[in-house]
Formats: structure tokens, sequence, C-alpha cells
């Protein structure tokens, strides 16, 4: 009798080794199980230029604050709990700086990739002015006369900046990579500019967004099956206090 049990015991272990070199076994942190892959949108650390007031989209280098620098880093802290696989961040440096802070206090050792689709919009000529003088200067009286309709695409900006159409291209192709280069079940940390909104926009029509806050973070899933994204969270910053 123990030695049939041992010759079951045997053929299962055989059977079970043969099923993870024909499936792949692994043990690593990506949900395997999952066809979701969930993105942890974060906007830039407060910079300087926030704090002057000034419009800053892809000139100059604008530097964090030092407020901007604790935030992200508390921020890294209140995600510690989430076990990140990838990150990534616009090449400006004000988001690239915030990644690391946030992975730092998330105690995470990934390498951010840069990915220029995930730039700040262009304000074209206006850049580095103030609101007030833009809309003198430019008679607008809102942004979306800078930046038109997000489905049109043939707006032209009084000051020459980037479209909303256009913006939404790039960093739609950006996303694509980014979904590309990860398995489903991925955890993705990804850190761009206030601009992140029109994106949103676009793809959940239907939900009220209008700003997004400096170290503040919306999660998005991506359904691999439907092809869907799903909004779970909004420019949330109440991870800043779970430390």
């Amino acid at each position: 009798m123990v030695t049939v049990m041992k010759k079951v015991v045997s053929t299962i272990v055989i059977c079970m080794i043969m099923i993870c070199n024909l499936t792949g076994c692994t043990t690593d942190k990506i949900n395997s199980s999952s066809n979701k892959t969930t993105i942890y949108f974060v906007r830039h650390g407060q910079t300087d230029t926030n704090v002057e007031g000034l419009m800053v989209g892809q000139s100059g280098d604008p530097q964090l604050t030092e407020d901007g620098k604790n935030n992200a880093f508390k921020l890294g802290k209140g995600l510690s709990k989430i076990k990140f696989d990838a990150a990534y961040s616009s090449d400006l440096t004000r988001a690239y700086d915030t990644a690391e802070l946030v992975l730092k206090g998330a105690n995470e050792s990934l390498t951010v990739e840069k990915e220029s689709n995930f730039n700040d919009i262009s304000w074209g000529d206006a850049e580095g002015m103030s609101w007030e003088e833009i809309s003198k200067k430019y008679n607008v009286a809102d942004m979306s006369q800078c930046f038109g309709n997000i489905d049109d695409k043939k707006f032209k900006s009084p000051t020459n900046a980037e479209s909303k159409y256009e913006f939404c291209k790039r960093f739609d192709n950006g996303i694509k990579k980014v979904l590309d280069e990860n398995p489903p079940g991925a955890n993705i940390l990804i850190v761009a500019h206030s601009s992140l909104a029109f994106y949103l926009q676009k793809i959940f029509p239907e939900s009220d967004i209008s700003g997004i806050d400096n170290t503040s973070v919306t999660i998005v899933k991506y359904d691999y099956d439907n092809k869907e994204f799903e909004l779970k969270d909004l420019n949330d910053t109440g991870y800043l206090g779970q430390n």
C-alpha cells in the first residue's frame, strides 16, 4: 500500500513539473490571473513656476519646490502597499524627479523610463506667461480657446499652442507603448502633468473631469479582453496622508 501511495505522489509531482514547464510558473508580483492592468497616474509635484502662476508646458526647466519634493516622497510612502512592475514619466525634469521620489518613498528600486509622449502640452508662444498676460495679449477668455476641443483636428491656436487633439493623440501613443511593454495584471506608475486631464476627458467623456492637482493619484484599469478603460479613482490627494 505504501509503495502504491509513493508512486501516486511521484506521478502527481511529475505532472505538476510538466505543467509548469509548459505554461510557465512565476512567483513575481504580476498578477498573471488578471487580464486587467492598473495604471497609477500621478501629476508631478509643485514647481517654482506653479507657485509663480506661470503657464509652462515644454519650455524652460521648472524645478520642484521643497514642498513638491516632500509631497512626492510622502506620496510614495502612501503608495507603498502597491508593488509596481514598471514606472514611467515624461522626459521633463519635474515629472522624472517626482517619479524618482515616489519610488524612493515606496521603497521601490525600479528604473524610471522617460517617455516623451507624456510630456506636458505646449503653450506655444504663450510659454512662461501668466494667464492674465495670455488673456490680455491674445484676447482669450478660457483655455479652450488656446487648445481647442478634443476632437477638433483642424484647430489653430492663437498662441500657436499644441491642440488638445494632437496632445491626446501622442499621449495615447505613449499609453499603447506602455501596455505593449507590460503583461496584463501589471501595476504601472506614470508621472505626467496637469494636461493629463485632457486625455482623461477623451477616454472618459461621461465623467466630470477638470483639473489635476500636484501629487494627486488617478487610477485607471485597462481590460485587455474588452479593450476598455475603467476609471477607479480621480485626482486623489489622500495618499499623501497615508504614512
